[in-house]
């Protein structure tokens, strides 16, 4: 089970799955994280970059409180966020991307933390605290190893209060779109939007049961 939950019914979810082939998840981290300075949305926002449609999503606190979460949820079950019904999947291509914003992404006062432990992209600057981390965020929880959902991972918690630090939503992680699934209803039908869109999709559309 992920973080955020299971699947829903009549749920369609944009997806990047693990492969034996494919890159390390440290590639696809962005460190440090862009500041982001937009509000909190539900809906995906959608990039252009030329004909290139991306897709901007925002993961919550309340499933995910640390970003350093969502990473280590990813790097063993893959990403799986959840769309409307009707969302226009159509739109997107095999150079489609989608990006990860967390609100705790940077802290800005990180000098309050020791130089962290776990730089993803392996940055001297990084760890010897002269420049933001992601690794910073991985000092956050309380505990090690740190769950989330059914997965557990090594934290290296500083045990600072984090009430006295600062914190800034930021994008913290891009990925690859190469699968879009839609979880039929509980009656075993599909959404006619989906049914409808498949044969407009460039990206493959499989269906599954809840």
């Amino acid at each position: 089970m992920r973080g955020c939950g299971d699947r829903k019914p009549g749920g369609v979810y944009i997806c990047s799955k693990l492969g034996p082939y494919g890159k390390p998840l440290e590639y696809f981290i962005i460190d440090p994280p862009l500041p982001f300075d937009g509000k909190p949305f539900r809906a995906p926002i959608v990039m252009e970059e030329g004909d290139t449609k991306h897709l901007v999503f925002w993961v919550g606190a309340e499933f995910y409180p640390e970003c350093c979460d969502y990473i280590e949820e990813t790097r063993e079950k893959g990403a799986s966020k959840r769309v409307r019904p009707d969302f226009p999947i159509e739109v997107l291509t095999p150079e489609s991307k989608m990006f990860f914003v967390h609100p705790r992404a940077i802290v800005e006062n990180f000098t309050e933390l020791p130089n962290p432990e776990y730089c993803p992209k392996q940055e001297a600057q990084h760890t010897d605290n002269t420049e933001y981390c992601i690794g910073h965020t991985y000092q956050l929880p309380a505990a090690t190893p740190r769950s989330v959902g059914d997965i557990s991972y090594t934290a290296y918690p500083a045990g600072i209060e984090t009430n006295k630090l600062t914190f800034k939503a930021g994008t913290f992680m891009w990925l690859p779109i190469n699968a879009i699934e839609h979880v039929l209803n509980k009656d075993g039908t599909a959404n006619k939007n989906v049914k409808e869109k498949e044969s407009m999709c460039k990206i493959p559309v499989s269906y599954v049961k809840g």
